[in-house]
């Protein structure tokens, strides 16, 4: 059986910090988004990066460089369980039509 598993969204922290609203389609994706990796958090000093924690709760965030984000980070993710990289590098997706 196949279930949905909760999003990840990425999003850019530099840019999220200068106080733009987010468009409409990007703020219903948040509102269901498992956890939010906030991107190129080297740009904000520790009380940006407050305000912005702040600003995005409930929300589970994950700060990040360059997008590093470690699979077992990823809702739901089960230690142990094994990933072939290579199989995932190049996935390919067949889209059926009925």
């Amino acid at each position: 059986m196949l279930t949905v598993q909760p999003g990840v969204m990425v999003l850019d922290a530099a840019a999220m910090a200068s106080i733009q609203p987010l468009p409409a389609t990007q703020q219903e994706a948040l509102a269901e988004a498992g956890l939010v990796v906030m991107n190129k958090s080297e740009q904000l000093d520790e009380a940006a990066r407050q305000a912005l924690a702040e600003q995005m709760k409930p929300c589970a965030l994950l700060w990040t460089r360059h997008a590093d984000l470690p699979l077992n980070r990823l809702p739901p993710f089960v230690e142990g369980t094994a990933v072939d990289k290579q199989v995932v590098d190049n996935l390919t997706l067949s889209l059926i039509h009925i």
